[in-house]
C-alpha cells in the first residue's frame, strides 16, 4: 500500500509539477505576448508617425505645385510687381571746386505692373544730400532723384547711395564719383 501511496504522491507531484510548468509557460507566453503586443504597438506608432510626416510633406509639395501652376514665374515683360529701373547705376559728378556743391539728377522709371513707391534713401556720408519724391509712381511713369555733393576735402571721391523701394528689386545701390579740385 505504501507503494501505491508513493505512486499516487509521485503522480500528484508530477501532475502538480506539470500544472506548474503549464502555468509557468502560460505566464511566460503572456509576458512574450505582452512584449510582442508592446513591440507591435511601437511599430504601429512609428508607422503612423511616418505616414503623417509623409502625407504632410506630400500635401505641402502638392500645394506648392498647385500654387506654382496658378502663379507661374513671370517673365521680365510680365512682372507682377513694380520694378525700379534706374537710368544709370554710376553717376559722375565730374570736377567740383572746393567750397561749392554740385547737384546731379538721377532718372528712374517704374517698368513693372504695380505702383512703385520709394521707401527710403541712404547715403554713406553726410556730404551727400538726397532729394527724392515721396509720391507713388504708376507703371510706366518716371521720376527724378536729386543728388547733391558737398565736398569736404580735395581729391577724388567715391560714395554710395542706397535706394529702397516696394519693387521686386527692393534695393538699388548707386555709385557717385568725381574729383574735388581747389578753388
Amino acid at each position: 500500500m505504501q507503494y501505491k501511496s508513493c505512486k499516487i504522491i509521485v503522480w500528484l507531484h508530477f501532475c502538480i509539477s506539470k500544472e506548474k510548468i503549464k502555468k509557468k509557460k502560460e505566464k511566460d507566453n503572456i509576458f512574450l505576448n505582452d512584449a510582442l503586443i508592446v513591440k507591435n504597438m511601437k511599430m504601429r506608432y512609428i508607422a503612423t508617425i511616418f505616414v503623417l510626416i509623409l502625407s504632410v510633406g506630400l500635401s505641402a509639395q502638392q500645394r506648392k505645385t498647385s500654387a506654382a501652376a496658378k502663379n507661374p514665374v513671370p517673365a521680365v515683360s510680365q512682372q507682377t510687381k513694380s520694378y525700379f529701373s534706374l537710368e544709370k547705376k554710376t553717376v559722375d559728378f565730374g570736377k567740383i571746386k572746393m567750397g561749392t556743391s554740385k547737384t546731379v539728377e538721377l532718372n528712374f522709371t517704374n517698368t513693372g505692373t504695380k505702383t512703385l513707391v520709394l521707401v527710403d534713401v541712404y547715403t554713406t556720408c553726410g556730404c551727400t544730400v538726397v532729394d527724392w519724391p515721396r509720391d507713388p509712381f504708376l507703371p510706366g511713369k518716371s521720376g527724378t532723384i536729386k543728388l547733391t555733393y558737398n565736398p569736404t576735402e580735395e581729391g577724388p571721391f567715391s560714395k554710395t547711395v542706397s535706394i529702397y523701394t516696394n519693387a521686386e528689386n527692393d534695393k538699388e545701390v548707386v555709385q557717385i564719383e568725381g574729383i574735388v579740385i581747389s578753388k
